[in-house]
């Protein structure tokens, strides 16, 4: 028999948006201010489950008025 891995679920970032942040190209900054970017939302959300950014990190989509912290877009994120 297969041994059971408990591998802890990440929280998906889609269920805390409006549906329209999905569908729109997302940026973050890396270290020394380095934008990555354009990306799909999976792409995006695939990235912070690498752990590619902290909740600190700044990132920006067309939506937004001004880069922000991801923490302050996903609280619940950065606990």
């Amino acid at each position: 028999q297969e041994p059971v891995i408990d591998v802890p679920a990440v929280p998906s970032l889609s269920s805390r948006l409006d549906p329209s942040f999905t569908s729109i190209l997302w940026y973050y900054l890396e270290e020394g201010n380095i934008q990555k970017g354009p990306m799909s939302f999976t792409a995006f959300e695939s990235a912070w489950k690498e752990g590619k950014f902290s909740p600190s990190t700044y990132i920006w989509n067309e939506k937004l008025p001004d880069w922000k912290p991801f923490q302050e877009l996903f609280p619940e994120m950065g606990k």
